[in-house]
């Protein structure tokens, strides 16, 4: 995340600009991502977008300048420092700051490769290439009360492809259109990839 001092902040000379990294403050392969959007599949949204939103840069209103000790308002931005071989994206699908409860059932378009590079700095600079490649994902079917979790997961076998559908004991292969066709995405497992 880059904290820098508004400049309507009482001490305007202060510009001290710092880093925090998303992956500084919890397990590094997995990003919880928020879904914004409603009740019902008249709404939906690219993983792209999704994770456009949560590495924007936003206004902080109160904020108190470890540097200049001052209060006011700030921006903020996360970044990515160390990409993992792994990702995981777990979108928060559900609102439990409203009553009742509420499953958010906006459409999740799935992107077999996503770009993190704008995302991500190393050693001060903005990384040139960052991609990952979809290998699996968890779909909740259901309400915020009662529903069925079943996953799909790509296994290579003599350098091929294979998709394969999961539901508790049950599995059969699947195809990569099907997985595109998930709306209801829950957990979507990524691997870094070099393009």
């Amino acid at each position: 995340m880059k904290e820098k001092c508004d400049k309507k902040m009482p001490a305007p000379s202060c510009q001290v600009e710092k880093i925090k990294f998303a992956d500084s403050q919890e397990d590094p392969k997995e990003y919880s991502v928020p879904v914004k959007g409603r009740i019902g599949f008249d709404h939906s949204v690219k993983v792209k977008h999704i994770l456009e939103g949560f590495f924007i840069e936003s206004k902080v209103e109160e904020y108190k300048c470890n540097t200049c000790s001052n209060r006011g308002a700030c921006t903020q931005q996360f970044y990515i420092k160390d990409p993992p071989e792994f990702l995981i994206l777990q979108l928060l699908r559900f609102n439990l700051f409203v009553d009742p409860p509420i499953k958010i059932d906006t459409k999740i378009i799935n992107d077999l490769i996503v770009d993190l590079s704008p995302y991500v700095i190393t050693e001060g600079k903005k990384e040139a290439k960052c991609y990952y490649r979809l290998y699996g994902l968890v779909q909740h079917s259901g309400t915020i009360s009662g529903g069925h979790y079943v996953a799909y997961t790509r296994y290579n076998v003599n350098k091929e492809d294979t998709w394969y559908y999961i539901s508790d004991s049950y599995v059969k292969k699947s195809s990569e259109e099907d997985v595109l066709d998930v709306a209801e995405g829950f957990l979507l497992f990524y691997e870094k990839i070099n393009l």
